[in-house]
This record gives C-alpha cells, sequence and structure tokens, in this order.
C-alpha cells in the first residue's frame, strides 16, 4: 500500500478512534440517567466496538509479519492474527447501527416506548456481539489470517462469506427503515396538512402540532444514523464487487474508501451531539462554538440543569402570570425576564406579554413548557 493512502487510512481511524472515545465519555460520565435508556446503550456499545476496529485500522501495516517484506511492517504472525481478530470483531459496528435503525423504526412508526422496547434489546445485543464474535474467533482458529492491503483478515471463502451476509442484512435493515421512516414522515405531513386545511389556525392543537414536531425530530436524527452506514459502507461494498472479479479497482474509488470507511465513528458522535449543540446555541446565543462544543462533550450534566432551570423559569412565570391581572404583572415579568436572561424563549414570552397578549404569552408558555419537558427526557 502506498505511503499517502496509508497516512489517510490513520488520519481517518484516528479521528474515529477519538470521536468514540468521547461518546463514550459523554454516556458514563453520566451513566445514571442515560444507561437506564435503549438509546444511549445501543450506541455506546457501538462506539465501544468502533475502537476496537479503528485502532486495528490505525496500526495498520506495522501488525504486518517483518517477513512479509512490506514496508512499514514491524509485527509477526501473532500481531497479524490479532489485529484480523478485532477487524472482524468491528463488524459488531454495523449491527448496532442496524439496532439503531430498528430502535427508530419501532418508535417512530410503531409507537413503541423504551419500556416496551427494552423486552427486545437483548436480542439485538446477542446478534450484534455475538455473530462477530463467534466469525472472528473461528477464523482466527480454523482459518487463519493474511495480509491485505492495509490490515489483516481471514482467508478462506467461508469468513468472506460471513463478512458478507453482514453488511448485506445491515444494508437492506438501512434501506427498509429510511423507507419506512420516510413513509411515516410524509404520512404525517398529509395528515398535519389536512388537518391545518380543515381547522383554525388559532385554533390548534398545539398538543398536536408539538408531537409532530417531536416525531420530526426524531425522523430527521434516525435517518442521520441511517446515513452513516451509507457513508461508511457504500464504497467498500463496491470495491468488494471489484475484488470477487479480480479487477483493478479505479483510484478515486479506493481512496475515498480510504476515507470514509474507518469514520463510522466520527459520524456517530457527530450526529449524536449535534441535538445537543442546537439546544445550546440556540438558549445561549452568547455562547461561542467552541464553549458548546467544550459544554456538551465535557460537561454533559450542564446541558440537563440548563434545561431543568428553563423549565422552572417558565414555570414561575406561568404561575405568576396565571391568576393575576395585567396590570399586576408587568413589574414581575420584568424581574421574571431579568432573572431569566439566559432564555430566549422566557425573553420572547415577556416581550408578548408587553405587547399586550396575556393569552398568547400562557398559550406559549404551556407549549414552550411541555417542548423542555419532552426534550429533557428523551436526552
Amino acid at each position: 500500500m502506498n505511503i499517502p493512502r496509508l497516512i489517510i487510512r490513520r488520519v481517518s481511524g484516528s479521528t474515529s478512534m477519538i470521536a468514540s472515545l468521547l461518546l463514550i465519555y459523554m454516556i458514563i460520565s453520566d451513566r445514571k440517567r442515560k444507561l437506564a435508556k435503549p438509546f444511549h446503550r445501543l450506541v455506546l456499545l457501538m462506539s465501544i466496538f468502533d475502537v476496537f476496529q479503528s485502532l486495528a485500522i490505525v496500526i495498520s501495516v506495522a501488525a504486518f509479519p517483518q517477513e512479509s517484506n512490506i514496508h512499514g511492517a514491524h509485527g509477526n504472525a501473532r500481531t497479524c492474527t490479532a489485529q484480523g481478530f478485532f477487524m472482524v470483531l468491528g463488524f459488531a459496528v454495523p449491527l448496532y447501527n442496524s439496532s439503531l435503525n430498528i430502535f427508530y423504526v419501532l418508535t417512530i412508526r410503531y409507537n413503541f416506548s423504551p419500556k416496551r422496547f427494552a423486552k427486545f434489546e437483548p436480542v439485538l445485543h446477542t446478534i450484534a456481539i455475538l455473530i462477530p464474535l463467534a466469525l472472528a474467533t473461528t477464523s482466527t482458529i480454523h482459518w487463519g489470517m493474511t495480509t491485505r492491503t492495509a490490515v489483516c483478515m481471514p482467508i478462506g471463502v467461508i469468513p468472506n462469506i460471513g463478512m458478507a451476509l453482514i453488511l448485506s442484512i445491515s444494508l437492506l435493515i438501512c434501506v427498509g427503515s429510511m423507507l419506512c421512516i420516510c413513509w411515516t414522515l410524509l404520512s404525517q405531513s398529509r395528515k398535519m396538512a389536512k388537518y391545518t386545511k380543515f381547522s383554525n389556525v388559532n385554533q390548534s392543537s398545539p398538543r398536536r402540532s408539538r408531537t409532530y414536531n417531536d416525531q420530526k425530530k426524531a425522523i430527521v436524527q434516525s435517518l442521520l444514523y441511517s446515513l452513516t452506514f451509507v457513508l461508511t459502507f457504500t464504497c467498500p461494498i463496491i470495491l468488494a464487487f471489484y475484488y470477487k472479479d479480480d479487477l483493478i479497482a479505479p483510484l478515486g474509488l479506493s481512496i475515498m474508501a480510504d476515507i470514509f470507511y474507518p469514520l463510522q465513528g466520527f459520524w456517530n458522535f457527530v450526529f449524536y451531539i449535534r441535538p445537543r449543540v442546537q439546544y445550546v446555541m440556540k438558549n445561549s446565543a452568547h455562547n461561542s462554538y467552541f464553549r458548546t462544543l467544550q459544554d456538551v462533550i465535557f460537561n454533559p450534566k450542564s446541558i440537563v440543569n440548563r434545561r431543568r432551570r428553563s423549565v422552572t423559569d417558565l414555570l414561575r412565570i406561568q404561575s405568576l402570570l396565571s391568576p393575576i391581572s395585567l396590570t399586576q404583572n408587568e413589574d414581575i415579568c420584568f424581574e421574571e425576564r431579568i432573572d431569566s436572561s439566559s432564555s430566549n424563549v422566557c425573553a420572547n414570552i415577556c416581550n408578548k406579554f408587553e405587547e399586550g397578549n396575556l393569552d398568547q404569552s400562557i398559550q406559549g408558555l404551556q407549549i414552550q413548557t411541555q417542548i423542555e419537558l419532552n426534550d429533557e427526557e428523551q436526552d
């Protein structure tokens, strides 16, 4: 393998490994809350297996036996075997990605609650862990490992068929879930448009609108995780057909595979922190992007506390606005706006109140409070 492509793979693999380690840290640092939810458990284990595979990619040809006469080879038969073992074990990552797709389909399409999904979760963990582990173990014991372009991989037809089946099934689940989720989004959009058409806008149900917006956010997030699989495995799958027929693959396709294949952990990290970054930037406009990333990654509990403070502010203003008159509320609203200056939502509510829109202020508070509570529950 030429040196530029080797550098590309090592940079991509290092990026993915660091991103997965940060993801693991974010979940473990708030484990009492996050590990109680299936989504975070799936992401955690997917990140752990990605670290193993990314590390094997970063080591690359350094694990090759010295007698292979490959530039950069400093290992032996055992290091090659260990590298091949972890590369095969890394096929748990696409299986966990498929588990996330299943999670979103059941949640969005069939309204599964986290508790109901938890009943099926052990089956997904068993499949995602035991199949790659069994394939890696049998490949190591019975067929052995050999050097490939950049890493050691199993010898023989059966291991290759096993890896191809894992990717094929994961691809089918990914495509199927994307179609199912997109169909759900279109159906909900038509229902919402029909409801809005035959209803007065001012009389439309805030709860219906909030539910639709929440599901739309979940749909976008699920499609992003499906996109992760597409970005990661499209090029390697195409390359597999070239290798099968002993054809020379286009250099551009090989370079794209070198870039994107090791980056699954990075994409998972980006899409995982995306809703949290959006929340902080929206509610704390004075924060820089770097400071926001720092808080989201290294101080995730601060985001939860910020949401709880926002909910508390909203509830306090709502309790003050409701029972008393417009004149009595004026000074109180100014005081609350000062106390809640970090919340753009509270400031907007107070501005509406100052304009005399008391009913609109109370309705806005009720909707926004429920949204904040729902976001905190989903996080």
